[in-house]
C-alpha cells in the first residue's frame, strides 16, 4: 500500500548565520556549507521534527526573500536573512521547494 503526505507550509525555519555570510554564501552556489547552518536540517538531524522523513538535496539558493519583482535578496528596511522557509517567489523562471520522503526501514 503506498501512502502520501503533502506538507503545505511555511515553515520558518532560518539558517543560523549573519545574513551577509548567507547571501556570499547563496549566491557563490555554497549550498553544503548553508545547510549545515539551516535550522530544519539540524531539528531533522536531532530527530525533533519529521521522525523518520529524509530530505532531498538542497541544490538551490535559499528562496526568501526577495525584493518585489526582482531576484535581488531583500534590500529594504528589514533586510531579512535568506533562508529556505518554504516560500517561493513568482519572480523566478522555476519555484523551488523543500521535499521528504518517509523512510519506514529507520523505525
Amino acid at each position: 500500500m503506498l501512502s502520501n503526505v503533502i506538507w503545505l507550509a511555511d515553515t520558518n525555519y532560518r539558517i543560523d548565520m549573519d545574513n551577509m555570510s548567507v547571501r556570499s554564501m547563496a549566491e557563490a552556489d555554497d549550498f553544503d556549507a548553508l545547510v549545515a547552518m539551516d535550522q530544519l536540517t539540524r531539528m531533522m538531524d536531532a530527530r525533533l521534527v519529521f521522525a523518520g522523513y529524509k530530505e532531498g538535496a538542497l541544490r538551490f539558493r535559499p528562496t526568501y526573500k526577495y525584493d518585489l519583482g526582482s531576484t535581488r535578496y531583500d534590500t529594504g528596511e528589514k533586510m531579512r536573512v535568506p533562508a529556505w522557509t518554504g516560500d517561493s517567489s513568482p519572480y523566478l523562471p522555476f519555484s523551488f521547494f523543500r521535499s521528504f520522503t518517509l523512510h519506514t526501514d529507520v523505525y
